[in-house]
């Protein structure tokens, strides 16, 4: 696996490759966790680009739209209101 691969996808396919089937997730658990984790690549990239565009928008007059999940994006997904590292 690459050594830039976030740690919690990491661990999720870590789990798909078990050894023992019955102890892999289910794919509904898969999509659950990947919403998750999305969400949560998303916020961070939106603190960091919020912090940027302060830095720059300042100088430059300019900002940087937010990356926020859209409601098709999360239906599709599934919701995700736990945050269990199954």
């Amino acid at each position: 696996m690459a050594p830039e691969t976030p740690s919690g996808l990491a661990r999720l396919i870590k789990k798909c490759w078990h050894q023992d089937p019955h102890q892999r997730p289910s794919c509904a658990d898969v999509l659950r966790r990947l919403d998750i984790l999305i969400r949560d690549e998303l916020e961070r990239w939106d603190k960091l680009t919020r912090k940027a565009s302060h830095t720059s928008a300042s100088s430059m007059g300019t900002s940087v739209p937010s990356l926020h999940p859209t409601p098709e994006s999360s239906a599709m997904l599934g919701a995700a209101n736990d945050t269990e590292d199954f």
